[in-house]
């Protein structure tokens, strides 16, 4: 422990307290920063979404695939698989739980492209409660490119229920034995299907762009434990008892008091 005088008190220094505060302080700063980088990533999003939404579809048979594609406007023509329509946990827009449906469509041009027809409630899973949804022969889709985020967490589906977790195209495809997708998914837009289901146009575009209260909540924190340090680590030095105020007049007080006598004390008598 290191102490040095500072401010009139004294300042003690703890190396764990001090390693522990400094470990804090770092830890709090980086996940500041990094709401703060995570804050910019979504503004661009929010950005390319608005644009994007505004643009003219773009044919999927001339659409040129790479990374910069994702929230495209897009259209296609082709037959739905009905048969092999797979199921994802889902909520509507309007908050209710139920499923989105998602169906291989071979396209004109012999290609696959999973499409996410909508959503669905719980109830109306079996087709045979909404035959009227079940368009046969050539179709002309329109919706939303989105490329699929992988995470470990959803990855593979339930066999019983054949409910997936998360779009995982390559697994999809073995599962229907497709040869295989285009790498992203359609989602159609809000025209309305025959029936009423599958509810399309269940594309998120307002997404939430909280970062910044995060990254101040981070760098608060960081604050508070910084000063919480500070303020442990100094002790007020106590002030001598034989110190004098500045200001002050010391009282002279005799060390005996019957040495000086009052007009209240009686007369001493003389003896003779």
């Amino acid at each position: 422990m290191i102490s040095f005088r500072i401010l009139g008190g004294q300042f003690s220094l703890h190396w764990l307290r001090l390693l522990l505060t400094i470990f804090f302080v770092v830890l709090c700063g980086f996940l500041g920063a990094w709401q703060m980088q995570r804050l910019q990533e979504k503004t661009d999003l929010l950005q390319l979404i608005a644009e994007r939404t505004v643009q003219p579809y773009t044919d999927l048979s001339v659409l040129r695939i790479g990374n910069d594609i994702d929230y495209m406007r897009v259209a296609a023509s082709g037959r739905f698989n009905h048969d092999n329509e797979m199921y994802m946990t889902a909520i509507s827009k309007a908050g209710e739980g139920g499923y989105d449906v998602l169906t291989p469509m071979l396209m004109e041009d012999g290609r696959w492209v999973l499409v996410n027809r909508g959503w669905i409630p719980y109830k109306n899973k079996d087709p045979l409660t909404r035959l009227q949804g079940q368009v046969q022969g050539m179709v002309r889709i329109h919706g939303t490119l989105r490329l699929p985020q992988k995470t470990w967490l959803m990855h593979g589906h339930d066999q019983l229920s054949g409910v997936w977790r998360g779009v995982d195209l390559d697994a999809m495809a073995r599962e229907n034995n497709i040869p295989g997708f285009l790498p992203f998914i359609v989602e159609l837009d809000d025209t309305p299907n025959p029936g009423g289901l599958p509810v399309g146009g269940q594309t998120r575009f307002d997404l939430p762009n909280n970062h910044f209260g995060y990254a101040m909540t981070w760098y608060g924190l960081a604050f508070i434990a910084l000063f919480v340090f500070l303020v442990s680590s100094w002790e007020k030095l106590p002030t001598p008892p034989d110190a004098e105020a500045p200001g002050n007049v010391r009282r002279f007080v005799p060390k005996n008091p019957k040495s000086s006598p009052t007009k209240d004390d009686p007369p001493t008598r003389r003896q003779s």
